[in-house]
């Protein structure tokens, strides 16, 4: 019999090993999970925060160049004569009536989209902006 108990024992012994084993393991799970969804949740905060900071953007742009979308018809001509004046270091067409120009002399965006407003040849002008995986 003193065998057995010991046998017994010894399996009692490693099963309540084994319970308390997992036990750890299973709360060490649900800590990890808890602290990347907090890391997660303030990661959110943080974007919400400063996307509601007045004059404050989260988006950055690389100075100096812009996407110009022309009309159907128009080409680099009209491109070039709309921005002439911000002197044109360079002019790229990257989609069909899509062109990327990069210029010397940057009067900011707001300046950019009132100049193409004068063109009838110009759709729309926005800044090359800068995107990051978060």
């Amino acid at each position: 019999m003193n065998g057995n108990d010991n046998r017994h024992g010894r399996l009692v012994t490693r099963r309540v090993q084994k319970i308390i084993s997992s036990f750890y393991t299973i709360c060490f799970l649900l800590f990890c999970t808890n602290v990347i969804s907090a890391g997660e949740a303030l990661q959110n905060r943080a974007i919400k925060v400063a996307s509601n900071i007045p004059g404050k953007s989260i988006k950055q742009r690389k100075l100096n160049e812009y996407l110009v979308t022309v009309k159907s018809g128009a080409n680099e001509k009209e491109v070039r004569r709309a921005f002439a004046q911000y002197k044109i270091h360079s002019i790229a067409k990257i989609a069909e009536r899509v062109f990327l120009i990069v210029i010397s002399e940057d009067p900011g965006p707001e300046q950019m989209e009132k100049t193409a407003k004068t063109s009838q040849k110009i759709e729309a002008v926005q800044p090359n902006f800068l995107y990051q995986a978060l």
